[in-house]
């Protein structure tokens, strides 16, 4: 769940990440699914970009909080951090024309169920 309140949508030692909130820190695994595979390559890496250097952080502050009082700040950082591990293997593995193929093949199939309890 994304806080309402604009001034405290990411914990405050990780406000330097808001501006990819609306775009990135997205409530389901489908929905970070279906922004990774519309999202354009340059997109992908600026955001990647963005991340990776705080990524060590973000998890030391996560560790920090209990799973099912996930809330506010908390909880959208932490949807920020799934939507950058689901793209890290497209910024650090894949070739740029397998994410094409990829996602050409993915529109041909539909994901039934997804993890989004976890």
């Amino acid at each position: 769940m994304v806080a309402d309140d604009p001034s405290s949508v990411l914990p405050e030692e990780f406000k330097s990440l808001q501006a990819y909130v609306a775009a990135w820190a997205l409530p389901s695994m489908q929905a970070r699914h279906q922004r990774r595979l519309s999202s354009t390559p340059e997109e992908r890496e600026t955001f990647y970009r963005a991340v990776a250097p705080a990524f060590d952080a973000i998890m030391k502050h996560l560790n920090t909080v209990a799973m099912e009082s996930l809330a506010g700040p908390d909880a959208t950082l932490m949807q920020l951090a799934l939507s950058f591990t689901e793209i890290a293997l497209s910024q650090e593995i894949f070739d740029p024309r397998l994410h094409a193929a990829h996602t050409e093949a993915v529109r041909r199939v539909s994901i039934l169920r997804t993890a989004d309890d976890i």
